[in-house]
């Protein structure tokens, strides 16, 4: 299995982020620690909706003809998939403004832990990652944590996060400046 190189995930989060405007006016870590947490609750409300990304289909349509995104909103937009896409990208960003090294291995070792929990329900590993955010000591700590109990948690639901990351980044080039929001 191809190791993953999240520090070129965070670089090409981070870009992005910063040609959509997302730094403008040097927003504090706590803002984007708050815009994770809203995307976790946003899988949440996917996972209450049994709302699962086609990924089947959408491969099939990159591999027709490339990416769409009209197809991308069709099968996989405000899924459970996306939205931890989206949360994993928004921790990348912000170890990419601050220049955190993503340690696969540590990744690894962490998201491992994960399938002791396995009994828990999906409201109750959402909770323990929000918990791991607000409980915050230290930033540098706190990105890598949290994105292993995301990878985790992909893993406990058969998602291939990374797909998923690369796919919604794919997506968000595509989108207007701060993707048409406030915030």
């Amino acid at each position: 299995m191809k190791e993953i190189d999240w520090n070129k995930l965070r670089d090409e989060a981070h870009v992005n982020s910063v040609e959509h405007g997302w730094w403008e006016g040097t927003p504090s870590d706590k803002h984007f620690l708050c815009l994770v947490i809203s995307e976790l609750m946003e899988a949440v409300e996917a996972d209450r909706k049994s709302h699962r990304a086609d990924i089947v289909s959408m491969q099939e349509t990159i591999d027709a003809g490339g990416f769409c995104e009209g197809f991308f909103i069709e099968f996989v937009k405000d899924s459970v998939e996306d939205e931890l896409a989206d949360a994993a990208i928004r921790l990348l960003d912000l170890a990419g403004q601050h220049n955190i090294d993503i340690h696969t291995s540590t990744i690894e070792n962490i998201s491992k832990d994960s399938l002791s929990l396995r009994q828990n329900s999906f409201t109750e590993l959402i909770y323990g990652i929000v918990s791991t955010i607000t409980d915050q000591i230290n930033i540098y700590i706190t990105i890598e944590v949290v994105i292993a109990q995301i990878v985790g948690l992909s893993k406990l639901l058969n998602i291939n996060l990374v797909k998923h990351i690369e796919l919604k980044m794919m997506y968000n080039k595509t989108r207007a400046y701060k993707h048409g929001k406030k915030y």
